[in-house]
């Protein structure tokens, strides 16, 4: 459920991972470095990563409640576009 909300978007390449731990791979490194600062502006970490910096990694807590991590996913998904 998590992943589909990260897919399809423009300039999205892959979304993968397990569990709660995602990794949202883009088309170039400055949509992920600039998505991980507006989600870090709205209260989200997400880091860039990958060899040349094109994924964003999502590692939310594992006490993380619903809520919370639907507000995240909705947060990281807005800053994507």
């Amino acid at each position: 459920q998590l992943r589909e909300r990260l897919t399809g978007a423009a300039g999205i390449v892959d979304v993968r991972g397990r569990g709660l731990l995602l990794a949202v791979e883009c088309d170039t490194s400055a949509r992920a470095t600039g998505a991980c600062a507006r989600a870090l502006e709205r209260g989200v970490i997400a880091v860039a990563s990958g060899d040349d910096g094109r994924v964003v990694s999502l590692t939310p807590p594992l006490c993380i409640d619903a809520d919370s991590l639907e507000l995240a996913i909705d947060i990281v998904a807005e800053c994507l576009q």
